[in-house]
């Protein structure tokens, strides 16, 4: 999990003896066993819900890709729909003619 060898996983518990004394290492030890139980508890819910709604999203884009297909299928004759250009903009650079009367 943390791509500890052994020799390092020695040194640490020759550490955390030292560090916590031979009394409390039991608890100590049972703690920290626990914490990683809920974290890996934790991380594996996690997991399993993203691959969840990963699945879900899948499965609505599969769908609606399909009916595409099939609207395209089923109206092979069928043209396309003519929309209507957009309405030219005034630029802000160009003077309306009302102001370039009232300048005169």
């Amino acid at each position: 999990m943390f791509d500890i060898g052994f020799g390092e996983m020695v040194l640490l518990a020759a550490i955390a003896l030292i560090a916590i004394g031979p009394k409390q290492l039991p608890e100590v030890a049972r703690t920290v066993g626990r914490v990683l139980r809920e974290l890996k508890k934790a991380m594996g819910e996690v997991t399993d819900t993203v691959a969840n709604a990963h699945s879900a999203t899948n499965n609505t884009i599969q769908k609606i890709q399909d009916d595409v297909t099939r609207s395209i299928v089923a109206a092979p004759d069928a043209k396309p729909v003519a929309t209507a250009s957009p309405a030219p903009v005034e630029s802000a650079t160009t003077p309306s003619p009302a102001t370039e009367e009232t300048k005169s």
